[in-house]
């Protein structure tokens, strides 16, 4: 296989892609907290989104079909599932979507299936780094996409993500994430594919920090 040539852009990325998470991070979080850009940087929430998982992916290492499929299923998956859970209420509970992501589907913001390859691709590599059982990974991954959407839901109805009835999170929610992220953390085991990549516990550890900031 011929050696890729990185280019200055490239090479620049590759050593400082650490901070640049931050850093946007960072910056997103005092924004939210200037109510004279709070307007703003709710209409810059799908192009940042989607700025992270560029930035995720920039520094995957092991880029082949089945992954590129795998990433493109979890897209579709997630809005699946989302347009599921709307109009049936049985997944998580009786939400929908407000105007704030974006263009929409059917009611589905497009931008919800990078948010769930984000949330993806980091859990499971974060879950084999500690668990090398199957089951314990599949398990863990499940968790932790759990536990961020515990400090992502307050944050969402008050920013106008989604809403529910009365404001009120149904534990069903939580449950319903957990089961479908089971099934999708099932389906990938299967696959076989394994991935270090030092970007997915910063961009975790970024969002827990973001939602946790913005939740005071």
């Amino acid at each position: 296989m011929p050696r890729l040539v990185h280019s200055p852009t490239v090479s620049f990325l590759n050593k400082y892609i650490q901070a640049i998470i931050i850093i946007l991070f960072g910056v997103g979080s005092i924004g939210f907290h200037v109510p004279q850009l709070h307007g703003l940087f709710l209409t810059l929430i799908p192009p940042f989104l989607l700025l992270s998982l560029i930035l995720l992916l920039s520094q995957h290492k092991n880029w082949s079909l089945p992954f590129i499929g795998w990433s493109l299923g979890v897209i579709l998956y997630g809005i699946g599932i989302e347009w599921a859970g709307v109009e049936s209420s049985a997944i998580f509970g009786t939400y929908h979507y407000g105007e704030v992501l974006g263009w929409r589907i059917d009611g589905i913001p497009l931008v919800i299936g990078i948010n769930w390859l984000i949330l993806a691709y980091c859990s499971k590599d974060i879950s084999e780094r500690l668990f090398k059982h199957p089951l314990a990974s599949i398990l863990f991954a499940s968790f932790l996409m759990v536990f961020l959407d515990f400090f992502i839901e307050p944050v969402a109805i008050k920013l106008g993500f989604w809403h529910w009835p009365n404001n009120e999170v149904p534990m069903h929610n939580y449950v319903g994430w957990f089961l479908v992220s089971c099934i999708l953390f099932g389906l990938t085991s299967l696959l076989n594919m394994h991935w270090k990549n030092k970007s997915s516990v910063t961009i975790y550890l970024m969002l827990f920090i973001f939602f946790v900031a913005l939740n005071f």
